[in-house]
């Protein structure tokens, strides 16, 4: 009897905020089971900072409730992320910045021109971007940054 292969895994990129320098996106390094679909990736982002990252300063603005339910493969460069109601419940700048991981999270993934659907329980749902106003999407990575 042939023993059980062990799982492979494949190295990814989730972002997460680095306090030292006023909250900017930074990518740290995870490991997801092969061929790691978007739904594991994003779910490892969700999972939250080792304490490895937080000694480094890293922090994330998606609170430990918040759960992947689904992200759709890319369709046209758009991928469509269902969170649970948790993600709705996000409030002020943290919304945005919530956002922001997960648009930079996905393009790193996906690829740059890759806009991001919101989805609460399978319902589209408006978000944030970094001028402050609020669009049902696609989100893109351009709209957060400087």
């Amino acid at each position: 009897m042939t023993p059980p292969k062990p799982s492979s895994y494949v190295g990814v990129k989730v972002f997460y905020l680095n306090t030292a320098a006023n909250n900017a996106l930074t990518p740290t390094d995870r490991l997801v089971n092969a061929p790691a679909p978007l739904t594991a990736i994003l779910t490892s982002l969700v999972a939250g900072p080792t304490s490895g990252d937080s000694a480094a300063g890293l922090t994330t603005a998606i609170p430990s409730n918040v759960t992947v339910l689904s992200a759709s493969a890319p369709a046209s460069n758009i991928v469509t992320v269902n969170f649970s109601a948790a993600f709705g419940q996000i409030t002020g700048t943290d919304t945005e910045l919530a956002v922001a991981q997960v648009v930079a999270t996905v393009v790193t993934e996906v690829g740059l021109g890759t806009g991001v659907i919101f989805e609460i329980a399978g319902q589209r749902t408006q978000v944030p971007v970094a001028n402050g106003s609020q669009v049902a999407g696609p989100v893109y990575l351009l709209q957060f940054l400087p």
